[in-house]
């Protein structure tokens, strides 16, 4: 029973969530949340985000413990029994003296040859003994060692802080890139889905002029049988019908692949049924608000301006090449048996390095880095002239588009009235089938156009807020008075 009720609340779930209509915001939303470039952008954002925390790590010092077992071609010995022969020698020989010294004094007779010699081999053979090898084995043959380092930088000339002013540079030109694959993604959506809306209005004005066209052509046909109207009348009410029955087929298409697009923007969601219908709404607003805020909001124009920085950071970097590096360091041993009688067990001193000449590299570099952010500057400049041009030139369109529009909706009154007339006409015998079909044809024409007049309308709106990186005023405008 339980396992039954899961399952009615499961399929409850799927048919709701399959007939859920689907406003503009939840389609951007869902768009953003799945988006596999933007997923990657975002990728490259937390890289850069991670090379900021590197680059602040190089004002700590860096610590290193090595470990290595070697194996040199012999022992390191120092060998001093030349040393100890010598001295046993000149005591062997003092020995001898002072012994001869004493016979004289006691005998009055020096030491014959024989005695000396037995003196003196008798002295080297104790003092041979009493006296320790002048031999000691500095490092073994094969020896571990393992030591701790310190290096802490005291002065780069500029070149850490330079780094970390080049990363966070960078991280706001991936910011900035991920502003710019986002106005991307969500202008797409908008403009599927605004497609998808103007298909469905187009589909309808089709519908409604099929419509209209079969209810003449039922009266045609029984006109023709009360013998009122001519064969040839009723041969063009059936080529009108066929024409009207194409243009439904070709508007139910055209929706199918708007839908195709939209879903393909949603990970491949199916579309059933969107939450909004399309309305006109009017922009207040002049172009010279729209190119103000693109001058700040640019994503590009803030990519190459980001860039720029970067290099600038970089020539930073390069100009600390021509300072000296000073850095304090330390050393200590943790093998004592193995560490011969001359290295420390620990060490700290301070040191410094400077380059005095490397083939003119140096100052190279440093011109290089120079030139380019000078041309990233200019080439700012330039991007700034052109999404001026761009956003003056859209909102031209979107203004033309929005007066084709209102007065697009004056002639379909006008056209109305007119097809009622005919109508009148047409039923009273003063008008003809082709005349009532015309102005049917005509209204239907209108509507058309008054429906691509407001998709341009919108669709130059949606880049005006790209250029601007504004989706937000889009949807305001979007939503107003809903």
């Amino acid at each position: 029973m339980k396992n039954k009720i899961l399952c009615l609340i499961g399929l409850l779930l799927f048919f709701n969530n399959a007939n859920a209509q689907l406003t503009l915001k939840e389609a951007i939303n869902r768009s953003i949340s799945t988006n596999k470039g933007i997923e990657a952008a975002k990728k490259n954002v937390e890289a850069k985000t991670n090379n900021v925390q590197s680059a602040y790590g190089r004002y700590l010092p860096n610590i290193n413990f090595d470990i290595t077992y070697n194996y040199i071609d012999r022992d390191i010995v120092i060998d001093l029994s030349p040393i100890r022969s010598a001295m046993i020698s000149l005591q062997a020989n003092n020995q001898v003296g002072f012994s001869n010294l004493e016979a004289l004094l006691k005998t009055g007779a020096p030491l014959t040859a024989e005695q000396q010699q037995a003196i003196k081999q008798g002295a080297t053979e104790k003092l041979n003994n009493s006296i320790p090898e002048f031999e000691k084995t500095l490092k073994e043959r094969a020896f571990p060692k393992a030591t701790f380092t310190i290096n802490q930088p005291i002065f780069t000339g500029g070149k850490i802080s330079a780094g970390v002013d080049a990363s966070r540079a960078q991280k706001e030109l991936e910011l900035k890139k991920l502003d710019a694959e986002t106005a991307e993604i969500v202008s797409q959506v908008i403009n599927a889905y605004i497609n998808v809306l103007i298909a469905e209005e187009n589909l309808q004005v089709r519908y409604d002029a099929l419509k209209t066209i079969e209810k003449h052509n039922e009266r045609a046909q029984g006109m023709l049988k009360q013998g009122l109207i001519a064969p040839h009348d009723k041969l063009r009410a059936d080529v009108a019908l066929s024409e009207a029955k194409r243009n439904v087929f070709e508007a139910e298409e055209k929706l199918k692949i708007a839908k195709i697009a939209l879903s393909s923007l949603l990970n491949n969601n199916e579309i059933s049924q969107l939450a909004e219908k399309i309305q006109y709404k009017t922009v207040e607003q002049n172009a010279e608000y729209f190119i103000e805020i693109a001058k700040n909001n640019n994503p590009l124009l803030e990519q190459i301006r980001y860039g720029a920085k970067a290099l600038d950071a970089k020539a930073k970097a390069e100009m600390a090449n021509y300072f000296p590096t000073i850095y304090g360091f330390g050393m200590y041993d943790v093998f004592d048996h193995y560490r011969s009688a001359i290295d420390p067990k620990w060490a700290v001193g301070i040191g410094a390095s400077f380059t005095i000449f490397n083939g003119m590299r140096r100052t190279n570099d440093y011109q290089a880095a120079k030139a380019e952010s000078e041309s990233y500057n200019a080439l700012a400049a330039e991007i700034e002239r052109k999404i001026e041009l761009g956003v003056r030139n859209y909102y031209m369109e979107m203004k033309l588009a929005e007066n084709s529009y209102l007065m697009l909706e004056d002639a379909i009154q006008q056209a109305t009235e007119n097809l009622r007339l005919n109508e009148k006409r047409y039923e009273t015998g003063l008008g003809t089938s082709i005349e009532v079909l015309d102005a049917e044809l005509s209204l239907e024409a209108i509507k058309l156009k008054r429906n691509n007049a407001l998709k341009d309308y919108y669709s130059n709106l949606v880049q005006i807020c790209k250029i601007i990186n504004n989706n937000d005023y889009f949807l305001n405008i979007w939503e107003k008075n809903n």
